[in-house]
């Protein structure tokens, strides 16, 4: 049988600068996507943000849901201002030059 294991590509930072026109590289990896949610509670003016994992609400309870629209991407985000470095080779990982 021919099944690959895994598979490597060993190649020196020197000559990934080179590629890149650079000498700062930054790797990323997306890990999933974060949920956050503004708890307020009745006749409250602030709320308190939390990380949305699971909310318990009593029965009695008459909770208002609002969806806001998804921020666009922070301009000095790598994804928005950073200039990508392509691989001829797939990785899970993403590279920008800094």
């Amino acid at each position: 049988m021919d099944d690959v294991l895994f598979k490597s590509l060993v190649r020196r930072t020197d000559e990934l600068y080179k590629l890149a026109g650079t000498d700062r590289i930054q790797a990323r990896r997306q890990t999933g996507v974060q949920y956050r949610a503004t708890v307020r509670h009745y006749g409250e003016s602030r709320g308190v943000r939390a990380m949305l994992d699971l909310m318990v609400i009593d029965q009695d309870s008459d909770p208002v849901m609002v969806f806001p629209v998804p921020e666009a991407p922070r301009s000095h985000s790598l994804a928005a201002a950073g200039r990508e470095v392509l691989l001829p080779v797939e990785t899970p990982y993403h590279f920008f030059a800094k």
